[in-house]
């Protein structure tokens, strides 16, 4: 099930600004989200102060949906689009390029999107100076491009199930594994938790 979840900072919003920067969590119902719902989210008044979004498991969400993302949430640090199956190298591109204001990512998730390959993240990873960590387990990045992603974006870490057989040795220095999750945690856990530390550490630069 879509598990959809954002993360809307309320920093400068008129009497909410007296109080300082913070943000608020906004679940959305599982299921209920479509591309026209999650444009309407963004072009509403949260989206461009939009921080994080969860939208693990929205497998009927397309690249229409990031466009719309793209395009209103400039504010966007961190998102998870963990088994969005539908989701293109398009639409990842359509996050920075060519009217795509996202800029500050910091953490980005596609696991189990078979349809991202390295030149999807490679235009993010090139637009988000600030990116830090890239989990593509099970995604569509073949072994070759994480070789390459690896070597051309040092600063990032490249989260995948088993590195030590996914890249060549040239390479394996510079990228993070999973280990197996204990038990009761699942990846999708463990990925939730990377973006929630990547938000965490963003606010507290504020």
């Amino acid at each position: 099930p879509c598990s959809a979840a954002v993360a809307v900072s309320q920093a400068g919003l008129g009497a909410d600004a007296a109080a300082g920067p913070h943000s608020e969590a906004l679940p959305l119902v599982p299921g209920a989200l479509s591309d026209g719902g999650l444009a309407a989210l963004v072009r509403g008044l949260c989206g461009p102060r939009l921080t994080s979004l969860d939208l693990a498991g929205c497998s009927w969400l397309t690249d229409a949906g990031l466009a719309a993302v793209g395009a209103h949430c400039a504010s966007l640090r961190a998102i998870n689009l963990a088994a969005c199956v539908r989701v293109t190298d398009a639409g990842l591109t359509s996050l920075v390029q060519p009217a795509g204001c996202v800029s500050l990512l910091e953490a980005l998730a596609v696991t189990r999107c078979a349809e991202v390959t390295g030149a999807g993240v490679r235009k993010v990873l090139a637009a988000c100076q600030g990116m830090r960590s890239a989990v593509l387990t099970r995604s569509g990045v073949s072994r070759e491009d994480l070789a390459s992603l690896a070597m051309s974006f040092a600063a990032v870490g490249f989260l995948v199930r088993d590195p030590t057989s996914y890249v060549d040795a040239s390479a394996s220095q510079l990228v993070l594994g999973f280990k197996r999750p204990p038990a009761g945690e699942s990846m999708d856990d463990r990925v939730r938790a990377i973006m929630a530390n990547k938000v965490a550490a963003a606010k507290s630069k504020k």
